[in-house]
């Protein structure tokens, strides 16, 4: 990927965050969506005349609200589960399961789950994905497939709007997939014009199986918080580096790591003297190590979830589910009251509006009355001259 390119795009300039930033961002969200439900609240007990702080529900926690979320980022990710009906080839693009995550990250991080129906975000997030990574579907297709889970042609519409809204319309996502098949064209060159020519064959075959399981691992790494806090290209990197561990390509990776510019993995070299020349590949090779540990950690973390193969992938699912079923308990109690149509706050800000849009019929009235007022005394007064001649 190209480094200037890659930082004109928006998902550079908008959504690159460092983890201390995620955490604070994620806290303020949290706290301003629990004030704004907290007095909606303590209006529907004035409503029931009753105000006793004690009957307030304990809101929940940010770290519960993430809890959720990463749930239904899982969720969202499962395309085969809800797209098995389709006679599409949708599973084979990898691409459509991560930008639906991402688009449900980035909104997540600026809007709160207890002021929506969380239930209906996944279902928004996989449709809109869809028609961004040109799958086409028809909508009416598309809830077919979901079948009992589906929204409603109007939920699904509405929900797509607040979706838009909260991530800013910026749906342009730069995934890891293009650079990793650079990385893959580049290793095969290297193993070509390095390796000894009876090992070409093996080592093609291993690196073939490293770039499909790479290719994986770059779709578990969009459950993580990569996507913010690094550019595709080190991901990339990365994700192919642990697939080349599992194929017998470790030491061919580390080589080729070595002869990797760095510049053009955002990690700034330092202008070096001649005398410092023998150092070079072993700082570069720190500088790689130290940026690739974190990341791997998280990738490693969440694979589980992923792959149906791994022998952690039960407990790894049941896991999420206890964890987001536990933070739902103490999410549900604090939902916003406008998520009820019956409430007292729904009814209310319903009342609001029907008077709003009253209130603009009769003015536009007015000035419809006023206008043929001013018409009628021009057309009059020129009758009066008419007569008058």
């Amino acid at each position: 990927m190209d480094k200037q390119l890659y930082e004109q795009s928006t998902q550079y300039r908008h959504w690159r965050r460092t983890s201390s930033e995620l955490l604070q961002i994620r806290q303020d969200t949290h706290l301003q969506a629990v004030e704004r439900v907290t007095l909606l609240l303590k209006d529907e007990l004035r409503h029931k005349n009753s105000i006793s702080a004690d009957e307030l529900p304990s809101p929940p926690t940010s770290q519960q609200i993430h809890n959720v979320v990463k749930f239904f980022e899982h969720g969202a990710h499962n395309f085969s589960e809800h797209f098995r009906n389709l006679n599409k080839e949708t599973n084979k693009n990898w691409s459509d399961r991560a930008t639906a995550i991402i688009f449900l990250k980035r909104w997540a991080l600026y809007n709160s789950l207890i002021d929506h129906d969380q239930k209906l975000l996944p279902a928004t997030c996989l449709y809109l994905a869809l028609k961004c990574e040109n799958v086409p579907i028809a909508r009416d297709e598309y809830l077919l497939a979901l079948g009992k889970t589906a929204p409603s042609a109007e939920q699904l519409l509405d929900y797509e709007g607040r979706i838009l809204q909260g991530i800013g319309f910026e749906l342009s996502v730069r995934h890891p997939f293009w650079p990793l098949k650079g990385f893959y064209i580049k290793l095969h060159e290297y193993i070509q014009a390095t390796a000894p020519a009876m090992l070409h064959s093996s080592h093609f075959g291993n690196l073939s199986k490293s770039y499909a399981e790479a290719h994986r691992l770059v779709l578990a790494s969009s459950l993580t918080d990569l996507y913010f806090t690094h550019w595709p290209a080190q991901i990339a990197l990365i994700c192919l580096r642990v697939a080349c561990k599992r194929h017998f390509l470790e030491d061919v990776m580390q080589q080729y790591m070595q002869n990797i510019e760095l510049a053009s993995l955002a990690i700034e070299e330092e202008e070096r003297t001649p005398e410092q020349t023998l150092l070079q590949q072993t700082q570069k090779q720190e500088a790689l190590l130290e940026l690739m540990k974190d990341a791997e950690h998280q990738i490693l973390e969440v694979e589980p979830l992923i792959t149906p193969s791994h022998p952690k992938h039960l407990d790894a699912i049941s896991a999420l589910r206890k964890v987001a079923s536990e933070a739902n308990k103490a999410i549900r109690p604090y939902l916003s009251p406008l998520l009820d149509a019956n409430s007292y706050s729904s009814k209310r800000v319903k009342e609001e509006a029907e008077q709003e849009r009253e209130r603009k019929r009769m003015k536009k009235n007015a000035g419809f009355q006023l206008k043929n007022e001013a018409f009628s005394n021009v057309f009059g007064a020129i009758d009066v001259e008419k007569g008058a001649e």
